[in-house]
């Protein structure tokens, strides 16, 4: 009977090795999609925010041209170059 109960033992070992390999696992899992989706969203933001400074530097003073258009697909807003002012 002690033969059994080792047996057992190592069955049960074995079982509850493979639910913490899975819950490892799985928590691995959960954490690499929480990361996604942080970046996913500084992304977001700081595309956001270039639009928002594109915009309000285009309501200063002084003479613009467009280097560069806006790419709708990627959400990067469109470059500007300003003409430099003569020191006096």
């Amino acid at each position: 009977t002690s033969n059994k109960n080792k047996k057992l033992s190592t069955k049960q070992q074995l079982r509850a090795q493979q639910r913490a390999i899975q819950k490892i696992a799985k928590s691995k899992a959960q954490s690499y999609a929480e990361l996604e989706a942080k970046t996913a969203r500084m992304n977001t933001l700081k595309r956001t925010e270039d639009v928002l400074m594109t915009e309000r530097n285009m309501q200063s003073k002084g003479r613009k041209r467009m280097v560069q258009g806006a790419n709708l697909e990627e959400g990067t807003p469109a470059v500007y170059r300003w003409r430099t002012k003569r020191s006096r």
